[in-house]
């Protein structure tokens, strides 16, 4: 693919950064930092809007204060602009409080107008901004509902979470206890066991180990009734 960018490149902004990420990802070029902003700023030239914040964090990753600035200026320039991309990458900034003064109820903004066009990454921060009640009233809920758009996404590791909130909604629910949370609980865990980091399954088939404890306690207090 990167021979078909190369020949648009120079006459279409969507080729140009996509050349750019050929070098910046070293995928079917070199691994080249500086060839990846030259094409970066190509796309800028030619009214690709992504481009903007793809530079910027090159020039925010340098350390420099002079670049950081620039970087920073142009990730803002293409959230303005609608830039999913940008808005995840500048709600980051602001949520880490690294090159910007942190700013939670800013970040949450930002990665609310990304979630809202489907940016999965900006729908799992939100997420975990909304479980910790992170500058904002906790929402569980409303973290797993983001939860569940991440992991629809592509974010696999938010089936954990989402293993964890149902298996808490269970614990926390009243009498009598809504046994299909259980179930819910059970079908994330089991998709982690099958298909998740090697510390994560081992933290998933400790929880499904949990859940059949609680399955089988409940059925014994049943069974006495």
């Amino acid at each position: 693919m990167c021979a078909a960018y190369e020949r648009a490149a120079s006459v279409r902004g969507d080729a140009a950064h996509n050349f750019g990420n050929c070098y910046f990802y070293g995928d079917g070029r070199p691994r080249d930092q500086i060839a990846a902003a030259r094409w970066y700023q190509a796309g800028i030239d030619r009214g690709f809007v992504r481009s903007s914040c793809a530079l910027g964090n090159l020039l925010v990753a340098s350390g420099k204060p002079d670049d950081i600035a620039r970087g920073v200026a142009l990730c803002r320039s293409a959230a303005a602009a609608g830039e999913a991309e940008a808005q995840t990458d500048l709600g980051q900034f602001l949520l880490l409080g690294t090159v910007l003064p942190r700013d939670v109820v800013a970040a949450r903004k930002e990665f609310a107008k990304a979630a809202a066009q489907g940016q999965v990454n900006a729908a799992f921060l939100l997420g975990q901004i909304l479980w910790n009640g992170d500058g904002i009233a906790e929402d569980r809920p409303g973290a797993a509902r983001y939860w569940r758009q991440a992991f629809e996404g592509g974010r696999k590791d938010a089936a954990m979470l989402l293993g964890n909130e149902a298996l808490g909604r269970f614990v926390e629910s009243a009498e009598p206890r809504e046994l299909a949370m259980l179930a819910e609980a059970r079908r994330w865990y089991t998709i982690v066991a099958a298909d998740g980091s090697d510390a994560a399954r081992e933290q998933a088939n400790k929880e499904l180990k949990r859940i059949d404890e609680i399955e089988t306690g409940l059925a014994k207090l049943r069974a006495t009734q």
